[in-house]
């Protein structure tokens, strides 16, 4: 067995090496139903909100996807909550397949913590379930606050992995 410490020499410089977690949708319990308070609003994710999400609340949107009409394109799916015309959190797939769709999510740096993320991903979760897909969940293994908000939501850690990540030109 070869066990390789200099990746760079072999893979070449500029690729990152990240630790991650991959969690499986696992509750113990049914995931508590979850009303949306005045002044909020939820709504599906169509071109122009996938338009906007990268601009308003997660620049890390095209890692995922190339451009919006890709996501579209390739049966991407999610939610956004407003409050007023603002988008304060979403939750998206940022891969999907016929059944399984794993599940990226962002807050507005200014709304964290306000239960919005929560809020979102369980009605997320709840749409997938009842069109029979399975979702799942992954995280840098240093996001604890993903973590926390994984175990929330009923996943579970499946296993830890090494993702080689190089960033585009």
């Amino acid at each position: 067995m070869l066990l390789r410490t200099d990746w760079t020499s072999f893979w070449g410089a500029g690729q990152l090496f990240i630790e991650r977690l991959s969690f499986q949708f696992a509750p113990s319990s049914p995931i508590a139903e979850e009303s949306i308070k005045e002044g909020l609003e939820i709504k599906q994710i169509d071109l122009s909100l996938a338009k906007r999400i990268e601009g308003e609340i997660d620049p890390d949107f095209r890692l995922f996807w190339n451009t919006p009409d890709d996501f579209i394109e390739a049966g991407g799916s999610g939610l956004c909550l407003f409050r007023n015309d603002e988008i304060v959190a979403c939750t998206w797939s940022s891969y999907t397949t016929d059944i399984n769709v794993e599940i990226a999510v962002a807050t507005r740096e200014d709304c964290r913590k306000s239960g919005f993320a929560s809020l979102v991903c369980k009605h997320y979760i709840e749409q997938l379930l009842s069109e029979d897909r399975v979702p799942w969940w992954s995280c840098h293994k240093t996001n604890s606050a993903s973590i926390a908000l994984a175990n929330k939501l009923g996943f579970q850690v499946l296993q830890d992995y090494s993702w080689m990540f190089a960033p585009r030109k």
